[in-house]
């Protein structure tokens, strides 16, 4: 039996309303994934297989600086900073062409030039019969995750240096008291040996005996500065006294070595003053103990003067501890306010100590508010000035 025409037809619209329902199914479907693309927030980008970029997406926009119009119909290239290696491209395009997905980072350029790194998943787009007719490319921006990992990177080295260098200090310092201390203990056997006073085997002892003080003394001090338990508290201090005390203190050391010491202050600096006494005296005692050491024959000078201020009119007191001494070579000039270094190992060993009076002499100069510079001449001397603020008493 034939159908009836009302049949057909019937049929025919149950398949036109399936059809069309699929059709408003895909155009849905499709609606919604436009508008997850546009509302993604990492960026998309989808290109012809050419490389050709035929959609992006509001997110790629506003990382580059570029609008859609100036992208689409460009190739990606234009993203290209120089700073990611050829051979990531190569890779790329190898795995796309294979028929498979690449996952990787670029580092990009935007439309005003900064640079910034993505990590990117990009995709073959296949059409019905399984042939590759787009590439989608989903794109995050990780240029603050590198960059933190980069400070990382950076405070791990630094702390890498920190802890070779405290170990270095170490070293130096283990070498450094044992010198005196086996200097003392010689001393003591000989003189227990002899059972007879020595005054020159006593002084030596004296002497050994003050060099692992002084050495143990700038180690606390050392200490003290890189935890700051240090304090500071200005009172009246009389700078005449002050050099005469300074002047009592290194006379002996002086005159071991057959130097002259001069100690002067200039007419209009005021003979009292304002400041922390104790760390003044430390500053100074500090360059003159430096001063002699690396000194042979010659002079050692300390002059206190006055100048105004180079960033304001405060008046400023100037230190100046010149020496006729060995001179600083002019490349390692740099290093010796450096904490735990040396400018010279061969000359610390000659001469002693463990390369710590300049480093505190700095850290405490900056924390009084002031400066320190030195000029130096190999054979002919140096020169330490160290500026700190003027507070004369009312």
């Amino acid at each position: 039996m034939k159908p009836y025409a009302s049949e057909i037809l019937l049929a025919k619209v149950k398949i036109f309303l399936e059809l069309d329902s699929q059709r408003q199914e895909l155009k849905r479907s499709n609606l919604v994934l436009g508008r997850a693309v546009e509302q993604s927030p990492v960026s998309v980008l989808i290109t012809d297989t050419d490389g050709v970029i035929q959609q992006v997406n509001p997110k790629l926009c506003e990382l580059t600086g570029y609008s859609p119009g100036e992208l689409i119909g460009q190739n990606p290239r234009i993203l290209q900073s120089g700073e990611t290696s050829p051979e990531t491209y190569r890779t790329l395009w190898d795995t796309l062409l294979s028929g498979n997905a690449w996952r990787g980072m670029f580092h990009n350029k935007r439309k005003d030039g900064s640079l910034f790194w993505e990590q990117a998943v990009i995709s073959p787009v296949r059409n019905d019969e399984g042939t590759v007719i787009q590439y989608v490319a989903v794109k995050e921006d990780i240029s603050d995750r590198i960059r933190m990992e980069q400070d990382l990177q950076r405070a791990r080295e630094d702390a890498e240096c920190a802890g070779q260098a405290k170990l270095r200090f170490l070293q130096i310092m283990s070498h450094e008291l044992r010198t005196p201390l086996n200097g003392i203990l010689g001393t003591l056997q000989i003189l227990e040996y002899d059972k007879v006073y020595n005054a020159e085997l006593t002084t030596s002892a004296k002497q050994a005996l003050f060099s692992m003080i002084d050495i143990i003394d700038n180690m606390l001090e050392a200490s003290r500065l890189e935890s700051s338990e240090l304090s500071f508290a200005q009172a009246p201090l009389q700078l005449e006294l002050l050099l005469a005390t300074l002047g009592r203190m290194f006379s002996v050391a002086v005159q071991n070595k057959g130097l002259h010491l001069r100690m002067s202050l200039a007419d209009d600096l005021p003979r009292w003053i304002l400041t922390d006494a104790t760390h003044l005296k430390q500053i100074i005692a500090h360059l003159m103990s430096n001063a002699i050491k690396f000194t042979e024959q010659g002079t050692v000078e300390v002059l206190l003067n006055q100048e105004s201020g180079v960033t304001s009119d405060r008046p400023v007191l100037r230190i100046d501890v010149r020496d006729t001494g060995i001179g600083i070579d002019p490349e390692k000039q740099q290093l010796v306010f450096a904490l735990f270094t040396q400018g010279d190992d061969s000359l610390t060993r000659l001469h002693g100590g463990i390369g710590l009076g300049l480093t505190l002499t700095k850290r405490l100069v900056e924390l009084m508010g002031g400066t320190i510079g030195l000029q130096s001449c190999v054979g002919s001397g140096t020169t330490v000035t160290v500026r700190l603020p003027l507070v004369q008493l009312p």
